[in-house]
């Protein structure tokens, strides 16, 4: 188990849509130091950009390697002419490509235009930061045990596993680890990393038996985890999941398209459409919305009594409204090239992102045994800085539980989770218990239904009845509390008289195993077939009573991995698998 090696070092690396950024803590260290002198930002701030810019080939495709990465990617496109932009191509948000909805990233066609994949642009991104962060460390200490280093790489708790294993996989083409199963590299929640922040500095107090909600709204999704405290026989306090994990691909950059659809219908579909589409605006429309939006979206509190907030135009776009319309705007503003923002629409941007995140968490309000309140909530992430969604969302938290529910968003809460992931990776037990977001079970026989699936229906000789090979004999159902190396154990037998084998396939699915009890019905998208584990019976005609002849098999939940084993019982034979969590169960 990766937390169980000794390990002397511990580096946390926190891949955001918008910035990221790392923290990183030697052994004996209580808190972790998180980085905060980027090159180019304007500020100390514990994250950088997560931009790359490539240069381009003759042929349209990208170089090799990119030439800048962080704000000082962001700061050379902007520096380029706009001739020299078509040779360039500037990448963000692309961690977006990994959302669920699968169609989130924008500018996924000027990707594959360059020849570049999803993986191969993160895995570009993870080693510039990476190596930077090396760099950093030496610098710091005059040696690192980088060869017993363990690092941690944050992901959403929204995310599938599908894009858990690429981020993985990513990790290994940056150079970070040496191969996809390196127990050097653990996966950690965005919000998980967080709760482990905010309890080491203390601004939460945690106790044994508080149950307590995080809500981290960051610049590509909302992640909501939802933990209980306890204590183990040695008396430390762990967290466990209190109930499944849920997110929304609902985040700042959610809030970025919808101004730009706002100025699109503002300003004339086909005015704004066309500016944005030239490459040689593509600086421009950069520092409209990492210029006054931005400071907009970080900083609205909806106390102004005004009705328009005024957006600063580029130039470049101002020069294509009509008279009429940039007359109007001086009339409302006193400018004839900033945008009348309606203080309406800015209120039912966040408005509806605080609905979005109240519907998810009553939706898991009522998966909680007895449907108790949280004792505590925490409100971090970038975008969960704002002072309005805070309010609106105290507002319905309080509704929906008691108006007593103490709702702390820390003023350091942009970088909770750069600086959990290095606690995470020194402790990764810490998370002792999660709920499992998916149904674990093994294909079995019984007796046939009369619903039971007529092609994996055959007649038993023995025991003279039909028999059906398709049920789902589920282990661990959807939502269940499962500790780390919980074990269970079923006894299964073979089929018929003299069986030479007998074939145990393994499937996840995210449905809960009660609604659909056959395997070929499992017909959602998130259904896995993850193995398939085979005992040979060494002597067959030992077989006499089938129903005699058994089978221990056993499901074990560890940190990092399901093991599978079947044991003969009779000959005590043993046929073991073993399958990597991307992050977890």
């Amino acid at each position: 188990m990766a937390s169980r090696e000794l390990f002397l070092g511990f580096v946390g690396i926190d891949f955001g849509t918008a910035n990221s950024g790392f923290s990183y803590m030697p052994v004996g260290e209580v808190r972790p130091v998180c980085f905060t002198e980027y090159p180019q930002n304007r500020a100390q701030y514990p994250k950088t950009r997560t931009a790359l810019l490539y240069r381009l080939e003759a042929n349209g495709a990208a170089e090799r390697t990119p030439i800048a990465w962080g704000e000082e990617a962001y700061h050379a496109y902007l520096g380029l002419r706009p001739a020299e932009r078509s040779s360039h191509l500037y990448l963000e948000n692309f961690k977006l490509a990994l959302a669920p909805e699968g169609n989130m990233y924008a500018d996924m066609p000027k990707l594959k235009a360059a020849r570049l994949t999803v993986e191969k642009v993160i895995a570009d991104y993870l080693r510039c930061l990476s190596d930077f962060a090396k760099k950093i460390i030496l610098g710091r200490y005059d040696s690192w045990p980088f060869g017993a280093t363990r690092w941690a790489l944050t992901v959403p708790a929204a995310w599938g596993d599908a894009a858990k294993a690429l981020m993985r996989s990513a990790a290994v083409m940056a150079g970070i680890v040496p191969d996809i199963n390196s127990t050097h590299l653990v996966l950690v929640h965005e919000p998980e990393a967080a709760a482990l922040a905010c309890q080491s500095r203390k601004d939460v107090t945690l106790s044994l038996g508080d149950t307590f909600l995080i809500v981290d709204a960051g610049g590509g999704t909302i992640d909501i985890t939802w933990h209980e405290v306890v204590r183990d026989d040695e008396g430390k306090l762990h967290l466990e999941d209190a109930a499944h994990r849920e997110g929304i691909t609902y985040g700042g950059r959610r809030l970025d398209e919808d101004f730009e659809k706002l100025l699109q219908s503002s300003l004339g579909g086909s005015i704004f459409s066309e500016w944005k589409a030239n490459p040689k605006s593509g600086g421009d429309l950069l520092e409209l919305i990492y210029g006054s939006w931005q400071r907009i979206k970080h900083n609205y509190d909806g106390s102004s009594s005004e009705q328009y907030i005024a957006v600063q135009l580029p130039n470049s776009l101002v020069r294509k409204l009509p008279d009429d319309m940039t007359e109007q705007f001086d009339k409302l503003l006193g400018w004839d090239d900033r945008f009348p923002l309606k203080v309406s629409e800015v209120k039912r941007m966040f408005d509806g992102m605080a609905s979005a995140v109240g519907q998810k968490v009553a939706a898991m309000k009522g998966r909680i045994p007895g449907r108790k309140a949280p004792t505590k909530v925490l409100i971090v992430g970038g975008t969960g800085s704002n002072p309005y969604f805070i309010k609106r969302l105290r507002e319905s938290l309080h509704l929906m539980f008691n108006s007593n529910l103490s709702i702390t968003a820390p003023t350091y809460g942009f970088a909770a989770i750069v600086e959990g992931g290095a606690l995470y990776a020194k402790d990764p037990l810490v998370i002792s218990a999660r709920r499992t977001t998916r149904t674990y079970g093994i294909r079995s026989s019984a007796p046939a239904e009369p619903d039971s699936p007529s092609e994996y229906v055959t007649f038993n000789e023995f025991s003279r009845v039909k028999y059906c090979s398709d049920y789902l004999n589920v282990f661990v159902s959807k939502n269940s509390k499962v500790p780390v190396d919980h074990k269970v154990q079923k006894i299964f037998n073979p089929i018929v008289k003299e069986q030479e084998v007998v074939e145990f396939v393994i499937y996840a699915t995210e449905e809960d195993g009660e609604s659909q009890r056959y395997c070929s019905r499992l017909r959602d998208a998130k259904t896995a077939q993850l193995a398939t584990v085979s005992i040979t019976i060494d002597d067959p005609k030992k077989v006499i009573d089938p129903k005699a002849y058994q089978l221990d098999t056993s499901l074990t939940f560890g940190q990092t991995e399901l093991q599978v084993r079947v044991v003969d019982l009779q000959t005590r034979r043993v046929a073991e698998t073993k399958i990597a969590f991307t992050l977890s169960f």
